[in-house]
């Protein structure tokens, strides 16, 4: 947990001033730890809408402690996600995956819409993204992460780039649009 690195808290620090100044500018990220820091503040500031893409909620990093903290939370709140994965590998083996999954089939919760992309999709994303393999998130139609490098979590992020928002947005939903609906039985 980032609250007993010093490293880790000036750089949520350093975050959370740019949060508050709305800040445009880029946020460069890498590692596991510092994804983690990124992601958990992101989740703590969204108000209303998580759109994300990713292979699966890979657990090196959906198992930190702050990252499932800030997103458990934010569900438990009532946010909305659409969340469209790759694959369904991690789905027993990350707490967040199985989390979403409980508060689904356990709560109803309409505000969880889980997806499977389809192969064509996802070569169309790659292709439009111009990356081999990519993970991305749109968070409240302001703020973003774009992690362009997912096996060392190098990324780039904003907390309010609003017109890469809306590009990121408009190629997720042209994919989550063919998505397969989350199977009911995992």
């Amino acid at each position: 947990m980032d609250t007993f690195n010093p490293d880790l808290k000036r750089y949520r620090e350093y975050l959370e001033g740019l949060l508050r100044e709305q800040s445009s500018k880029i946020i460069m990220n890498g590692g596991v730890e510092h994804a983690a820091v990124l992601m958990s503040t992101l989740f703590d500031n969204t108000k209303q809408e998580i759109l994300m893409y990713c292979r699966g909620l890979n657990p090196k990093l959906t198992n930190d402690e702050s990252y499932f903290h800030s997103f458990s939370d934010y569900i438990e709140k009532g946010g909305k996600l659409s969340l469209m994965v790759e694959t369904l590998e991690y789905s027993k083996i990350s707490k967040t995956f199985s989390f979403l999954i409980n508060q689904q089939n356990k709560f109803d919760n309409h505000n969880i819409e889980i997806k499977i992309i389809t192969p064509e999709d996802k070569k169309e994303i790659f292709k439009v993204l111009k990356s081999d393999e990519c993970n991305f998130s749109v968070f409240d139609d302001k703020m973003i992460r774009f992690e362009y490098d997912p096996t060392n979590y190098k990324a780039l992020a904003s907390f309010n780039y609003t017109d890469m928002a809306k590009y990121l947005s408009t190629v997720f939903y042209d994919a989550y649009t063919n998505a397969s609906p989350f199977p009911a039985d995992n």
